[in-house]
């Protein structure tokens, strides 16, 4: 019998959405509609400590907290795990531009008639170094505030948003109307607003 690793989360109030970053090692899982993480890692040969943050999330706001994963690998493909918090979960204050509520369902389409506004020719360059001629860019922090996102978990949310979809999309260059292509150079984009969200022609 293969032995079940476990882990449910404890909240207080409604959570639609939960996210796990880093991505768990492989052979475990997270549900991102319960928060339960469960399976056994893979391939260990040696005592691991790794760290993620999980984040909740309801039209209101995010909240979120760090865990600690300790796995230990001993003879007889035998494996303990430990997971637990790390500090105290964080609750970001609801964007006050937003009232709080952020429509996932038009956030690109919103960002594409920002960038066609607001955002600049470049080259950008995406993972691995190849260069993309941008239409137009601008950098995550900066239409962000234009979008009321108000926190980095919303930021992050955006990039994971352009970054696991391949968005294509109506947009006004240059007075005529052109099919685009949203992307996202995710340099620092899991922490930082540095990354780059930019649209280019296809």
């Amino acid at each position: 019998v293969k032995p079940r690793f476990v882990v449910l989360p404890v909240t207080d109030g409604r959570v639609d959405e939960f996210e796990i970053s880093p991505p768990l090692p492989r052979g475990m899982r997270f549900d991102s509609k319960t928060g339960e993480i469960s399976g056994v890692p893979e391939n260990v040969t040696a005592q691991q400590h790794l760290t993620f943050e999980v984040f909740g999330y309801n039209p209101v706001g995010v909240s979120g907290c760090k865990l600690g994963l300790e796995i230990i690998a001993s003879s007889f493909d035998i494996i303990s795990l430990r997971l637990c918090t790390e500090g105290a979960s964080q609750e970001v204050p609801p964007c006050k531009r937003t009232a709080g509520v952020v429509d996932w369902a038009t956030i690109v389409e919103k960002t594409v008639v920002l960038l066609e506004q607001f955002g600049h020719r470049t080259e950008v360059h995406k993972l691995g170094g190849v260069g993309v001629r941008a239409l137009k860019a601008m950098h995550v922090k900066s239409l962000a505030g234009k979008l009321g996102l108000g926190s980095a978990h919303h930021m992050r949310r955006l990039v994971r948003l352009i970054e696991q979809q391949q968005h294509k999309c109506v947009g006004e260059i240059q007075g005529k109307t052109r099919p685009v292509r949203l992307g996202v150079c995710s340099e620092n984009a899991t922490t930082e607003g540095d990354a780059v969200v930019y649209i280019t022609q296809f």
